[in-house]
């Protein structure tokens, strides 16, 4: 039966359907950690299990759009949320990363769950480097073979100024002092981008890249895409997130026409079941982002686990057959949070181990840091290939898409060269 046509519906009662169970599971006790831990497990209850590892904004909420699209595609999405987010007690921020890993542990062994893929967008990929270096009992066959790892639009750690790549983040100029309390400012600045938005819609191109920019740090809502976007074979989101209904669609020759699956009642409503409660970790989380804790989250931090991340593939493989891990990475070219330094030298980062760790990346020319989880471009790429390989990690079926994904790096970067040298 379709998500779409069961009562409650993410169409007819967008609300009701965001309060079933499966988006509000809780584990009373972690083992590891003793504390209580907020989840949700949506899409197919039968289908093949994704572990998904949320942005900045650390909420289960911010898969919850997700779960109709993951249902057609036959794929169970599973989030845990981080401290100080839902049901999760905050802690120190030295321990953050370590309690996450510790409560993703223990809500897949809670479920009977072993994943074979790990999808992250943005902070995510803090947690899911250090999964793979250090928890591989999550894994379907531990690292031999390894999972497949999907990064759509990771965060890419401030740099020194001695780095050659280094360049100024967004956020540079917000004190930490206002950065930790995003969960005092933010309910009281989201209502007014809200009434800003419903006023003038994409009336001014500034105020519209400026609230993009401060909404796709926070994770909980996309930017506006680019008019000039390729036709896209998921469904087509608008602004907010919801997919625009059929009729509203004009249907191009080669297209044909894309229902919505959730109704426009449904457009902040995961925002505030957020607010409804706790999101003190929020902060928390972009002082990681930023490397302003105490102790290093920035670049030879990455370094660090990444070097752990291939002594992990390597000892877990058999002497006589090696595989690698395979990490396919997509990128926004218009990301203005992880501009083209940060992205240049995170593809450095996690290509410095070949014999360990073998790097794909996407990179969609139109793309922005937090639309390509709502584009064919990307998410659609991502769950298509999930699909395609199924519950597995035999490594064939990513040898064809590994072949597949250079030869279209391969055409587009020959595409680029022509244009340039047809302007020259």
């Amino acid at each position: 039966m379709s998500l779409l046509t069961v009562d409650p519906s993410p169409l007819n009662d967008p609300q009701a359907y965001l309060s079933l169970f499966k988006f509000n599971r809780k584990l009373p006790k972690c083992p590891r950690t003793g504390l209580p831990v907020s989840y949700s497990d949506i899409g197919d209850p039968d289908g093949i299990p994704v572990l998904f590892v949320p942005p900045s904004g650390c909420t289960r909420w911010f898969s919850a759009p997700q779960d109709p699209l993951a249902a057609g595609f036959g794929l169970r999405l599973i989030t845990v949320d981080r401290p100080g987010i839902g049901a999760v007690p905050p802690v120190p921020l030295a321990d953050r990363i370590g309690t996450s890993c510790m409560m993703i542990e223990s809500v897949l062994e809670h479920l009977g769950v072993k994943v074979a893929h790990v999808l992250a967008t943005s902070a995510g990929v803090y947690c899911t480097v250090r999964l793979l270096s250090s928890h591989p009992g999550i894994f379907l066959t531990g690292l031999n073979p390894p999972p497949a790892v999907y990064l759509v639009s990771p965060w890419s750690p401030p740099l020194p100024a001695s780095d050659p790549l280094a360049y100024r983040q967004m956020l540079d100029w917000v004190p930490s002092r206002v950065l930790a309390t995003q969960d005092i400012t933010l309910p009281y600045i989201v209502p007014a981008v809200k009434s800003m938005e419903d006023a003038y819609g994409a009336t001014s191109r500034a105020v519209g890249s400026a609230l993009g920019a401060v909404k796709s740090w926070w994770g909980g809502q996309p930017a506006p895409q680019s008019t000039e976007a390729a036709p896209q074979t998921v469904p087509n989101p608008d602004a907010d997130g919801i997919p625009v209904p059929e009729e509203e669609l004009e249907t191009g020759e080669d297209e044909a026409p894309r229902g919505r699956l959730w109704a426009p009642s449904a457009k902040y409503l995961t925002m505030d079941y957020l607010y409804a409660e706790d999101f003190s970790g929020i902060g928390q989380e972009y002082l990681l982002c930023l490397n302003r804790g105490a102790q290093d989250s920035g670049p030879e931090w990455f370094k660090a686990e990444l070097e752990s991340v291939a002594a992990s593939v390597r000892d877990a493989q058999d002497p006589k057959v090696s595989v690698k891990l395979d990490i396919m990475v997509w990128w926004g070219e218009q990301d203005g949070m992880v501009p083209v330094n940060g992205r240049t030298w995170l593809n450095k980062a996690l290509s410095a181990h070949p014999k360990e760790i073998r790097l794909m990346v996407n990179n969609v020319p139109d793309g922005d840091h937090s639309d390509l989880m709502l584009r064919a471009a990307g998410i659609g790429e991502v769950y298509t290939m999930i699909m395609t390989q199924g519950d597995s990690t035999d490594p064939k079926f990513r040898d064809a898409e590994a072949l597949a994904m250079e030869s279209a790096a391969a055409a587009a970067a020959e595409a680029k060269e022509a244009e340039a040298s047809a302007k020259a």
